[in-house]
């Protein structure tokens, strides 16, 4: 075939973002109509903090992808312009994210969801990009993972007494 398999993936993973980000709008707004103070978890947003977000970036995702790769100018400007694209995704969930902490701060529930999940959706789905995640942050030590002698707190010499004691 001329389009290839690319564009064919593309063109699904388009129709795919593009029901997805309807589906969450719809059930979001439906929602809000019955609950306008309420934190949103029900349809899709039981599994995805963002999937309205999701569904945008797979829809340019597709796009992305079924553009073919044919030649290298078109490419590296459909690169470019999925790397804005992704930007602008993440800076806007950051953003929503920052919002509803404000205004369902209070929800133990909200906060226990953003903690197993992420716009991808549950964590735990995404074990592999945690291990990527650990990988990429900096090593810093904990006060309370520290040998006592060099906190100056609690025992050191496992007879009670911290280094700088005397007796």
């Amino acid at each position: 075939s001329i389009w290839g398999i690319l564009g064919y993936a593309g063109l699904t993973i388009q129709i795919f973002g593009l029901i997805l980000e309807s589906v969450a709008d719809m059930q979001k707004n439906g929602f809000k109509t019955h609950h306008r103070h309420s934190w949103c978890n029900v349809g899709v947003w039981k599994f995805s903090t963002h999937p309205n977000y999701l569904g945008e970036g797979l829809f340019w995702f597709g796009t992305y992808l079924s553009h073919g790769f044919h030649s290298i100018l078109p490419s590296l400007l459909a690169t470019i312009g999925l790397a804005f694209i992704v930007v602008v995704l993440k800076g806007s969930a950051r953003s929503l994210a920052s919002k509803q902490k404000e205004k369902y701060g209070q929800d133990p529930d909200f906060h226990e969801f953003h903690r197993s999940h992420n716009v991808f959706g549950p964590k735990h789905w995404w074990w592999w990009l945690q291990g990527l995640e650990e990988l990429s942050r900096p090593k810093i030590p904990r006060q309370d993972h520290l040998p006592n002698s060099l906190t100056g707190h609690g025992p050191a010499d496992g007879n009670g007494k911290n280094f700088t004691e005397h007796e």
